[in-house]
């Protein structure tokens, strides 16, 4: 289980720069439309944003080290993944999902009044 949390801080970095990015693009997206495009790009970009609210419960799995992961019982382990894997879930439903939803939207509506 450890190695598997070790390798999870590549996929955070990624995670991160896909991260910057996305809320970049969106900002500079949002600045410069107008109408419903404008709305949809702020609501895309704090939605994003938002994704961050719980990195604090995820910070007590990240910050574990090899020697810590060792010492839980499998029944700890097993507990913590289960609450990774469920705010993690918590997480697409109330923010990621929308957000990507809003940010399609504006980039289908700036499409439409482009034409």
């Amino acid at each position: 289980m450890g190695a598997w949390i070790s390798k999870f801080h590549n996929v955070a970095i990624f995670k991160t720069m896909c991260f910057a990015i996305t809320v970049i693009f969106s900002a500079i997206k949002a600045i410069g439309a107008s109408g419903t495009p404008k709305m949809l790009w702020w609501a895309g970009l704090a939605l994003t944003i938002g994704h961050t609210y719980s990195i604090s419960r995820a910070w007590k799995f990240i910050k574990l080290s090899e020697e810590d992961w060792q010492k839980l019982l499998p029944v700890e382990t097993l507990g913590m993944v289960h609450e990774f894997l469920n705010f993690n879930k918590e997480r697409l439903y109330i923010v990621d999902a929308p957000a990507l939803l809003c940010i399609l939207a504006a980039m289908v509506v700036e499409a439409i009044e482009s034409k």
